[in-house]
């Protein structure tokens, strides 16, 4: 099984995932990473080709009382009456809007869940600060009229639509992710980033990210695990990641042809057995051995020496774990190609 690394990432290939974007916080990190990257990638490139990106954050009131799987269908239901408007169509014509991709993020406090939209609108041309301006205060009568339409209370102006340009500078985006992601490399985050890697973000104030919940839950909180088993089945078969179809056919002919030449290669750094693997995951060491090659590249040091160490820790935490069982004799020796 090759280890592989791409942009100083390591990771293991020929394994079956769940390829949950959900609720695996192996997959999900994968997964959105992945098209965070894309995102950025297809944004940079959209930019640098003289059009323009407006970035939109839509929420909703919620409190306790509010079950997750209703206020998921509210929040997509709001936006479908928002898109289906003549108000807005008229308004989206006016400012070149291509098309819209929309991630929805969730998050939980003491108000209860928080389900909101990330909607990163691609545009023909820039637009100017008082457009920006103007399209909030649209947008927001436009959602908060659905979302009351959809049966639930309406937003509140202050925080129902925030709307900002996207620039190839820091601007207000980075101001903008300044104030909510706290921990984080600023430098680092994109605006793709805040719509698609929900699962490296922790919640502001008293709210939680999914991610902490359930880390919570491992630690034995009961209501974590309650909370787990209803976001589980809230998500399970609904798309965090949706992209109209006319702006998916204009990056497919302006863009995607471009960054294919651009794709950084992956490299295999180390070869593991069959058996070595299912030591490495029966002993917990699996992640160890990533965390070790990606350690070893950073300081400029050939990745082998440091995962053939994980791989012989491994071996005695297993020979240890059978000898405590009295399950027979533990294996004697290394595999040949662990030696080596």
């Amino acid at each position: 099984m090759p280890v592989r690394v791409r942009e100083g990432v390591a990771s293991f290939t020929m394994v079956t995932t769940c390829q949950s974007i959900w609720a695996c916080p192996v997959c999900s990190a994968a997964k959105r990473q992945e098209r965070a990257e894309q995102t950025d990638a297809r944004a940079r490139a959209w930019l640098a080709a003289g059009h323009g990106l407006l970035f939109v954050t839509l929420t909703m009131p919620h409190t306790i009382a509010d079950d997750l799987p209703s206020l998921l269908a509210v929040l997509s239901g709001a936006w479908r009456r928002v898109q289906q408007h003549s108000a807005w169509r008229a308004t989206a014509e006016n400012l070149g809007v291509v098309g819209a991709l929309r991630a929805t993020e969730i998050t939980h406090g003491y108000n209860g869940w928080h389900p909101h939209s990330h909607v990163l609108l691609w545009t023909e041309r820039p637009v100017t600060q008082r457009q920006c301006d103007l399209l909030s205060v649209h947008l927001y009568e436009r959602w908060a009229d659905a979302v009351e339409a959809e049966g639930l209370r309406r937003p509140s102006a202050e925080h129902g639509v925030r709307a900002l340009r996207v620039t190839t500078g820091a601007g207000a985006l980075a101001k903008y992710l300044m104030k909510t992601q706290d921990g984080y490399d600023q430098a680092q985050w994109s605006a793709s980033t805040e719509m698609l890697r929900g699962d490296l973000k922790k919640g502001r104030s008293k709210h939680r990210s999914y991610f902490e919940v359930a880390e919570a839950a491992v630690r034995g909180d009961l209501g974590a695990q309650q909370l787990v088993r209803v976001y589980e089945r809230a998500t399970r078969g609904r798309r965090c990641q949706e992209m109209s179809r006319n702006l998916a056919k204009r990056l497919r002919e302006e863009v995607d042809g471009h960054l294919e030449e651009a794709v950084t290669p992956t490299v295999t750094v180390y070869e593991l057995s069959n058996h070595e693997w299912n030591v490495l995951r029966s002993t917990g060491l699996a992640l160890a051995l990533l965390c070790s090659v990606e350690l070893d590249l950073e300081r400029g040091q050939p990745p082998g020496p440091g995962a053939t160490r994980i791989v012989h820790r491994a071996f005695d935490r297993y020979r240890a774990a059978v000898a405590k069982r009295g399950r027979g004799d533990p294996p004697r020796g290394m595999p040949a190609a662990v030696v080596a």
